[in-house]
């Protein structure tokens, strides 16, 4: 299982620089049992990837071919796929022109911001973005027009009970003995604290999901279990709604996400290949802007010449279906 273990943390983080997170938990549940030794061995296995890959950053960016950029500001810190993540983390504001580095109060305030908000995020990554629920509530208005009275700000009750859960669950898990699983959550939110998209938080939670989940129902039956201990016969009885009332919330959020996606938003694409040849398939939230962007790259694919380079805010999308050397425009007035 150690084995195992090692293959399987190593290629999380060969795939995800995030993966590190297993790394640091899996040296805590070491450390948590009194087994130095082998918290030793666990951090010199975890640090040879992580030096390897630094290692290799470090000789990427002090090569010739990066050291002298095909265009002006193909090495700025804004062009998030052209530099490593510590260049672009360390911008005051990755959207806003001027992209001056940030100071470490502006780092500190950061952090806090996103960590504040906390509990929001870790419920929609179990449930749905709020998003959904605030337009979930505007329909129970519409049908139920005596709900009205309740206030706007409700929909975010079930975010804050579910986020709460999580948190709750991590406590079970710390009073059982198991560390590993709270210490990957809190590794992995402190990671995401400290990027300026908090808008993307939802979408790198998700390989995190499993595990919030497991807190989530840890939390859940540890109440439904003191709720059981109650002498009251009313409030064992009881016990049983607190899991159905939280797995109503989460299967209510995905059943209806899900017909959604299948009913409204599951998009017919019509595609050509480098001859010519018409392809036809379907893809989810292919709205009239896709299309659009679609037919004018086949519009510029018939025009242009071999050698001319795309500006486009995809330029990954962009070379996939020209076959064009294709690069972002500059984020900067000049």
């Amino acid at each position: 299982h150690e084995t195992l273990a090692v293959v399987l943390a190593v290629t999380a983080f060969l795939l995800r620089t995030a993966g590190v997170a297993l790394f640091a938990s899996w040296v805590a549940e070491s450390l948590a049992k009194k087994q130095f030794k082998n918290a030793a061995l666990r951090l010199l296995i975890s640090g040879i990837p992580i030096l390897c890959w630094n290692a290799y950053v470090f000789h990427v960016e002090r090569s010739p071919s990066y050291k002298t950029p095909a265009y002006p500001y193909q090495r700025a810190p804004y062009l998030n796929h052209n530099v490593s993540y510590a260049t672009n983390l360390l911008l005051e504001d990755a959207y806003s022109l001027g992209f001056s580095k940030a100071t470490a109060p502006q780092l500190a305030k950061r952090f806090w911001q996103n960590f504040r908000g906390i509990a929001l995020i870790l419920g929609e990554a179990v449930s749905e973005s709020r998003d959904y629920w605030k337009y979930r509530f505007q329909i129970r208005d519409k049908r139920f027009p005596f709900l009205k009275r309740i206030p706007q700000w409700s929909f975010y009750i079930p975010l804050v009970l579910l986020g709460g859960l999580v948190l709750g669950g991590m406590v079970v898990f710390i009073r059982q003995g198991e560390v590993f699983i709270p210490v990957y959550i809190l590794i992995s939110v402190l990671l995401l604290c400290a990027t300026p998209w908090p808008e993307q938080f939802r979408r790198y939670l998700t390989p995190v999901a499993p595990f919030l989940l497991g807190s989530l129902f840890s939390c859940v039956l540890g109440v439904g279990n003191w709720l059981r201990m109650f002498r009251s016969k009313l409030v064992r009885t009881c016990a049983p709604v607190a899991l159905m009332t939280v797995l109503t919330l989460i299967f209510d959020a995905e059943l209806n996400s899900l017909y959604s996606m299948y009913h409204y938003h599951l998009d017919r694409v019509r595609s050509e290949t480098y001859d010519g040849k018409a392809v036809y398939y379907r893809l989810f939230y292919y709205n009239p802007s896709s299309e659009s962007l679609d037919y004018g790259l086949d519009w510029l694919k018939r025009r242009a010449k071999p050698n001319d380079v795309v500006a486009t805010s995809m330029p990954h999308w962009a070379f996939l279906r020209t076959g064009l050397k294709a690069v972002r425009p500059p984020l900067e007035s000049n």
